[in-house]
């Protein structure tokens, strides 16, 4: 009488491999995939709770009794307030205008002295490059009232062009140091056959 096993040899190491890709995908499962999910539902909460509040209606917002995890009567009134009863087109329209206007400043101007002090070869660059780092140092908040000064003594205190003047200061040394370090990983064979 001869016994015969259930499984050959090659099907019991298939087995094998099989268990094993199995428990290492559970094993990337728990180690990378749930504590990701977990620290995107943390770093979502504050949206998640920011929409919920908007549809709430005022009642329902300070009832305790109530879940504070999603509307019971669900409106829009918060949103037709914002939209009627409030500036906030054109404030949006204004941060979108300075935003928009200060940037392009911003960045046209820090390519050109990037590039400047990354490539070209002239006297004075090094010591240019440590006033712009030292100049990103300088916090922002001590330049207020100076800028201040000069917005008013330009007559564009309180409209648009101020902001669109005084925001690049800020942003041209933070970009200027960083499209320095940009420039230099570019290699100059690659630069020299553009």
């Amino acid at each position: 009488m001869t016994t015969t096993l259930p499984y050959t040899r090659s099907e019991s190491v298939a087995r094998e491999r099989r268990n094993a890709r199995v428990r290492r995908r559970m094993i990337r499962v728990f180690i990378v995939y749930i504590p990701v999910v977990l620290v995107l539902m943390i770093m979502l909460l504050p949206f998640y709770w920011m929409l919920v509040t908007s549809l709430k209606p005022y009642p329902e917002m300070f009832n305790l009794k109530i879940s504070p995890f999603y509307p019971v009567n669900p409106t829009g009134e918060h949103y037709i307030e914002l939209l009627t009863n409030t500036k906030f087109l054109i404030w949006f329209r204004n941060t979108l205008v300075v935003s928009t206007a200060s940037t392009v400043i911003a960045v046209t101007l820090s390519v050109l002295a990037g590039y400047s002090l990354a490539r070209l070869r002239y006297r004075g660059r090094s010591t240019l490059s440590g006033i712009i780092f030292v100049s990103y140092l300088i916090p922002t908040t001590l330049l207020f009232i100076p800028m201040a000064e000069v917005m008013k003594q330009l007559q564009v205190l309180n409209r648009l062009e101020s902001l669109i003047l005084v925001y690049p200061t800020f942003l041209i040394p933070f970009c200027t140091w960083l499209l320095i370090g940009y420039f230099r990983t570019i290699p100059l064979d690659l630069e020299e056959c553009a």
